[in-house]
């Protein structure tokens, strides 16, 4: 049973709800994180199955890029107005089991939209706070997504940050040793090349110039 339910537009959505399947799936395992492209068998019934895995009642993380909210069908309608459309039925069915929900706005929204004026069920998600996922920021908006995630109860089997930990006073010693022995290595090679240099002159000049034969 998978804790964690990305839900995305595949048009603008994909890249990032792979790169965050990936790094959800390092931390907590693959099988706790549900991604239909990665998760859903060939011949599988593709509605039932994510119906099934919502029902489980995951942590839905919807990620907010703008073809989610202003996608439209060939009949010029916003596809989150329409009974079918994937990305409606999985908030719908994580609404209906109480799942939590978080918002995930992406680079190209500014600001979260009014989701008082969007049509139901998204007009609801005013009701839950939401996140930033940004590529520039990646890493830490990841860490912030994995903090939250531990408030609702989802933690990893061992915690241990995204983000590489600053190097400690012993390590940070160690290196600036490390530093110091190849500064004064270069230094006494620089010496002794001056030195060879030095004594290959004194040679030259000073040994006896041969006698011109009578």
């Amino acid at each position: 049973m998978a804790r964690l339910f990305i839900s995305y537009r595949t048009v603008d959505g994909r890249d990032k709800a792979t790169a965050l399947a990936r790094d959800l799936g390092e931390l907590y395992g693959d099988q706790q994180v549900f991604l239909d492209k990665d998760d859903l068998r060939g011949g599988v019934r593709w509605r039932a199955a994510i119906g099934q895995a919502i029902a489980d009642g995951p942590v839905l993380l919807l990620l907010l890029t703008p073809q989610l909210l202003a996608a439209t069908g060939d009949d010029g309608a916003l596809r989150i107005s329409a009974a079918d459309d994937p990305v409606r039925r999985e908030v719908e069915a994580a609404l209906a089991v109480g799942a939590p929900i978080i918002p995930l706005l992406c680079d190209d929204l500014p600001a979260p939209p009014d989701f008082a004026s969007l049509p139901p069920p998204f007009d609801r998600l005013d009701e839950f706070s939401w996140r930033q996922l940004r590529a520039y920021d990646w890493q830490n908006d990841v860490q912030r997504l994995v903090d939250d995630l531990c408030a609702l109860g989802v933690t990893p089997p061992t915690r241990r940050p995204l983000v590489p930990p600053a190097p400690t006073s012993a390590t940070a010693d160690s290196a600036r040793r490390r530093r110091r022995r190849g500064s004064l290595a270069i230094a006494t090679m620089l010496a002794g090349a001056l030195l060879l240099t030095a004594a290959g002159g004194w040679y030259a000049t000073s040994r006896p110039t041969p006698a011109t034969p009578a």
